[in-house]
């Protein structure tokens, strides 16, 4: 088995840095480096735990404008100082976690008005059709927008899960549907109806349970949504009807196969991938050294433990 790991980068790092795990930990000059500490010790635990042969990380480089033309009250920014310190660690410590995983031969891929969602499926998308002998591509990340990478599976050649660390869940094809309650196809369905914080409002009067039973008795019968409450008597079916169109918008805006990318964003995707895996000794001590001056002490005093999960993936 051939296994590729996808990490959601930003996802990752910012429930780092908001979970506080580490809220103390800085250098002694003030750099805070508990993002850093506790991204790293995530990937080696994944390594560790997962064996996968390559790995890549992806950061968000802003947001899709195919979404803010859609609808123009998507991620809109809104003032908040809090958030404001945690977006400032967060690149502080965003490029020392690029340099570090790069050293380790795990790189990092980051494109102007782009969303990490968006890349990792097209990562996805394309090494399940890559004849490169993937039997397992791992998506890492606690956005449940990236169930839909799992539709890329193809059974009994390249299996895809995503795995929620958080809640120490592994979704595939297999289980998803389930976990959802309702056919995992029908997944943009259910967020265009319930909407998703910063992205996209839902339409008012439909909750998650009505979401739900909407969908599987859409599913039952064969019929679209509109098809579905056309006719009916209730307040939330004429607002629905009224707003079937919002509906669509959310469709799309949820849709991360709509994306697409140019042809010199897909050379630097393929060139990154197949990147994964090469390193050398002088990186490993310019990795060491970055280490030291961070003051990661716990990892530098382990280090030739510590980095064999990473090593042993670019021998194999």
């Amino acid at each position: 088995m051939t296994t590729f790991l996808v990490m959601d980068g930003n996802n990752l790092l910012y429930r780092i840095i908001k979970g506080k795990t580490y809220p103390k930990l800085t250098t002694s000059s003030g750099i805070p480096t508990g993002g850093v500490y506790g991204f790293l010790q995530s990937a080696h635990k994944l390594y560790a735990g997962l064996f996968p042969d390559y790995g890549i990380v992806v950061f968000d480089g802003g947001i899709s404008s195919r979404r803010k033309a859609l609808y123009p009250a998507y991620k809109e920014y809104v003032a908040d100082p809090d958030q404001e310190d945690v977006r400032e660690e967060f690149y502080t410590q965003k490029n020392f976690i690029s340099v570090i995983l790069g050293g380790l031969g795990i790189p990092t891929i980051e494109f102007a008005g782009r969303e990490a969602d968006d890349v990792i499926l097209h990562i996805v998308h394309y090494l399940t059709k890559l004849e490169a002998g993937f039997t397992k591509i791992v998506v890492v990340s606690e956005d449940m927008d990236l169930c839909q990478c799992i539709q890329c599976s193809i059974p009994g050649k390249c299996e895809v899960e995503l795995h929620r660390p958080v809640r120490d869940l592994v979704l595939d094809r297999r289980n998803l549907d389930e976990h959802l309650g309702y056919p995992q196809q029908y997944y943009k369905w259910y967020k265009s109806l319930v909407g998703k914080t910063r992205e996209f409002d839902g339409i008012p009067g439909i909750g998650k349970k009505t979401a739900i039973a909407l969908i599987n008795e859409a599913h039952e019968k064969g019929k679209t949504l509109f098809e579905l409450v056309s006719g009916r008597k209730g307040k939330r079916y004429d607002t629905l009807t009224a707003q079937i169109n919002k509906f669509y918008i959310g469709l799309a805006v949820g849709d991360l196969f709509l994306e697409e990318f140019t042809e010199d964003e897909r050379d630097i995707i393929f060139t990154a991938i197949r990147a994964t895996g090469m390193t050398a000794s002088q990186w490993q001590e310019d990795v060491k050294v970055m280490a030291h001056t961070l003051e990661l002490h716990s990892i530098v005093s382990e280090w030739a433990s510590w980095t064999k999960p990473f090593m042993d993936a670019t021998r194999r």
